[in-house]
């Protein structure tokens, strides 16, 4: 193993946690299955919630029409922030669920 491999060895090793103020750098790790689904479901429900909100400001400020679905925005909202929840809760608690590592035991062998 050259010496690149065994600082990253060592860096996977002693960093527990994901996110970069958490003390892993994301772009270095890659995301699983699960990670994926889970920062796509945040990603989508926040994107809605965004896009729902300034629509309904947008048209009230230009138009001063109305079309404020409380239950679908409570709806969306609920979403997005329970699942931004639980992916920084996962990522704080369990990072091996949202963040493959490799296996430097083959990479050592090979």
């Amino acid at each position: 193993m050259d010496k690149q491999q065994k600082l990253k060895k060592e860096f996977y090793e002693h960093c527990q946690f994901c996110g970069s103020d958490l003390g892993i750098n994301i772009n270095a790790a890659c995301l699983n299955l699960f990670g994926f689904i889970m920062s796509f479901i945040s990603f989508i429900s926040c994107g809605i919630l965004l896009l729902y909100s300034s629509l309904i400001f947008l048209l009230r400020y230009f138009f001063t029409v109305i079309i404020f679905n409380e239950e679908f925005f409570l709806t969306i909202g609920l979403i997005s922030v329970i699942s931004l929840f639980l992916f920084y809760l996962i990522a704080r608690f369990m990072p091996k669920l949202l963040f493959e590592k490799l296996d430097y035991e083959k990479v050592e062998k090979e």
